[in-house]
Formats: structure tokens, C-alpha cells, sequence
């Protein structure tokens, strides 16, 4: 199997701890489709976690909310590209439904 030596992490805060849950729960269920070229690993951040206090990267908004943290992996720009475009997409359907509900 090839190595998965492109990477991304891509942090997507949400105004609740509730809301990244839901969102965690809509993309998780996802299987990768070809997870030799492409993986991901999903995770919810809330503002306790001391990885806000040792990351200078994340911003004083992301600190007062949940964040949606996503961890990609692949094994070309492209398959990595592909990927999160995927991941997107998702995330798109899911943010457009917390919308018409509100």
C-alpha cells in the first residue's frame, strides 16, 4: 500500500458544541472510497481542550465554540484535492440544513 504523505488538517468551528456533533455524526458515516489513496480521521474540538491553549494557529473565535477538526491523508496533491473536495461538499449539505432548521 502506498504512503499517505500528503497532508491537511482543516479546523471547522461551529457556534456549539451540539452543532459540531451533528456535523461530526453527518460526515463520520462516509466510507472513503478508495482509502488506499485517501484517508481522513474526524474529531470534535471544544473550547476546554488544551489543544486550544497549545496551538497558536487557532483563532479567538474558534476558542468560544466547537470545532469540527479533520485530518486528511492522502498519496498525491491531486488524491488529497479530490478528497477534501468531497469533504466539502458534505459539510455544504450539512451547514445548508442547520440553516433551513433554524
Amino acid at each position: 500500500m502506498p504512503e499517505l504523505l500528503h497532508r491537511i488538517t482543516i479546523r471547522i468551528p461551529f457556534p456549539s458544541r451540539q452543532y459540531a456533533d451533528i456535523a461530526y455524526a453527518a460526515l463520520s458515516p462516509d466510507p472513503v472510497l478508495k482509502p488506499d489513496q485517501f484517508d481522513q480521521t474526524l474529531r470534535v474540538i471544544s473550547a476546554s481542550d488544551e489543544v486550544h491553549e497549545q496551538d497558536p494557529t487557532v483563532s479567538k473565535y474558534e476558542v468560544n465554540c466547537a470545532v469540527l477538526e479533520v485530518e486528511a491523508r492522502a498519496v498525491s496533491d491531486r488524491a488529497l484535492r479530490v478528497g477534501t473536495n468531497g469533504l466539502f461538499e458534505s459539510l455544504r449539505v450539512v451547514v445548508e440544513c442547520f440553516e433551513q432548521l433554524r
